[in-house]
């Protein structure tokens, strides 16, 4: 925070700035901490959150959100094996299941039984999902050992299922 207070009347120094700290800090988490690059990422996104620009930093980096987006995409695409997504349907659907009778139902019913302002369904659906910390999580359980690959295509298969799904179900609903 103090380096970006330092360049923030330089709107082309602050973006640079910003990026650059987040990418060196995920650098340096995934090769000197040895964790994995994905998790590594998400603690700097943290610790750039964090601080008395934080509005200045989210306002400048908006326009790279739909690019960090895409590319979020294209990792998990690449991530996913083909020889293995028969073997990881089995699991992606136990999560797609555990997803919707632990979140998206008690969503739905809070939101139906009490004075929240919202459509159940819309918000239910709008807030259920595995989104990018699923995929943290699995990646850095995959370093660790604590899931196979076949568990690991399952979670990225629902990742995607649900983030795909829950886009469409809330448009629509």
């Amino acid at each position: 925070p103090s380096v970006l207070r330092r360049v923030r009347n330089s709107p082309d120094l602050f973006l640079i700035y910003s990026v650059a700290i987040g990418l060196v800090l995920a650098a340096v988490g995934a090769t000197v901490f040895g964790i994995p690059m994905a998790l590594a990422a998400f603690v700097a996104g943290l610790a750039i959150h964090v601080g008395e620009d934080t509005d200045e930093v989210r306002r400048v980096l908006l326009p790279f959100r739909d690019l960090f987006a895409v590319l979020f995409f294209v990792l998990i695409g690449s991530l996913i094996q083909p020889d293995l997504i028969a073997q990881a349907l089995p699991f992606a659907a136990v999560l797609i299941v555990l997803l919707i009778v632990l979140k998206t139902l008690p969503t739905y019913l809070i939101v139906k039984f009490t004075d929240i302002q919202s459509r159940p369904m819309q918000h239910a659906v709008g807030l259920s999902q595995l989104g990018e910390f699923s995929f943290v999580l699995g990646s850095a359980a995959l370093t660790a050992g604590a899931i196979s690959s076949d568990q690991f295509s399952g979670i990225l298969i629902a990742v995607v299922i649900s983030i795909v799904g829950s886009s469409v179900i809330v448009r629509l609903v």
